[in-house]
């Protein structure tokens, strides 16, 4: 059982990453996120977590315009485009770098200069928001993506370089060293790896946070909220009223704050930094409780931990069942695995 109190962790490369960050998918994608974005800065986010297919990167990028906030007070991420279509032409490599050099242009308008190795602007992380599927039993086309996310990285484009919603068996695919069935040589081993995690997920997540704290990948959580509310649209009879298991197990965990009780989702927030992970938020409201909830969250990190009794409630609080919200075609015969 980890300890967390820090606000934010060090990455494998040495840089360092605010615990929690503000997400812009889910209710703002596609959508101008403007003054979310703004509010959630105005609300002391630093870590503003967006991506390619998010459809709202040039409002991201307006908002931390218009934020007051220099460069250097943000930890800005986004992710390649799951749809990997290379242009005629062109070879993967080439794609995935001018696809990041669009989206530093897009977030950042006045950058003028992102050659190689002399950028005057970069992100902070660049994610593989997927692996391949089919699953290339040869590795080659993990590796070929990979290998192009090291040379993003090379050129300063990001400064940080990790992926998203990656198996065990995605993460071994490209491990660093000469792989003899693709050829190819990889160095780099991802700093992040972003998957959906709450309760309901947690006996197929396990293996896989385990693996990443191994071997130095820091994971990250999105969707660790679900189990508060949404959950019952996942659950076998969606229209039921039953909240299911986890939330009225959460409902018994109890830490003080000071005076205060820490809600339920401070309690979900807090086992989530215990599992080691990053945790991204978000809202698309900015009212009083829209503010109260994001300063819920920032403060999470300093909440007396969990003990190991209440982390074990939680873990084992959605039983056998398996409740996964996105990216189910990728994570299928990984799920497939475990259950009964």
């Amino acid at each position: 059982m980890a300890s967390t109190t820090d606000s934010y962790y060090v990455l494998n490369d040495g840089s360092k990453i605010p615990a929690i960050a503000f997400g812009t998918g889910t209710a703002l994608f596609n959508q101008d996120c403007t003054k979310a974005i703004k509010f959630a800065i105005k609300n002391n986010f630093t870590h503003l977590d967006g991506a390619q297919v998010y459809g709202n990167e040039k409002w991201l990028g307006k908002g931390i315009a218009e934020s007051g906030k220099t460069r250097d007070q943000l930890y800005i991420v986004t992710k390649l485009h799951p749809k990997l279509e290379v242009p005629p032409g062109k070879t993967l490599a080439e794609h995935v770098k001018e696809s990041l050099k669009i989206s530093i242009k897009t977030l950042f308008p006045d950058s003028k200069n992102l050659d190689d190795e002399n950028p005057d602007e970069h992100v902070d992380l660049f994610l593989v928001h997927a692996p391949p599927r089919p699953f290339d039993p040869t590795n080659e086309t993990h590796r070929e993506l990979w290998k192009a996310m090291e040379a993003v990285k090379t050129a300063k484009l990001a400064t940080s370089i990790g992926v998203s919603n990656f198996t065990v068996d995605d993460l071994e695919a490209i491990k660093p060293g000469f792989d003899p069935t693709s050829g190819i040589t990889l160095e780099v081993v991802p700093s992040v790896n972003q998957i959906e995690l709450h309760p309901y997920v947690w006996k197929t997540a396990a293996p896989i946070v385990e693996y990443c704290l191994s071997r130095g990948i820091r994971p990250a959580a999105y969707g660790g909220l679900i189990p508060l509310g949404r959950a019952r649209a996942l659950a076998p009879a969606p229209d039921s009223d039953d909240p299911g298991p986890v939330e009225a197990v959460l409902a018994t965990i109890i830490i003080k704050d000071g005076p205060l009780t820490a809600t339920p989702a401070q309690v979900l927030t807090k086992w989530l930094l215990q599992k080691g992970a990053i945790v991204v938020t978000t809202t698309s409201k900015s009212d009083d409780t829209a503010a109260k909830r994001l300063d819920e969250s920032l403060k999470a990190p300093s909440l007396l931990d969990l003990t190991a009794e209440q982390i074990k409630e939680i873990d084992g609080a959605a039983g056998e069942e398996i409740r996964r919200k996105y990216m189910g075609h990728i994570f299928t015969e990984w799920d497939n695995k475990f259950k009964p």
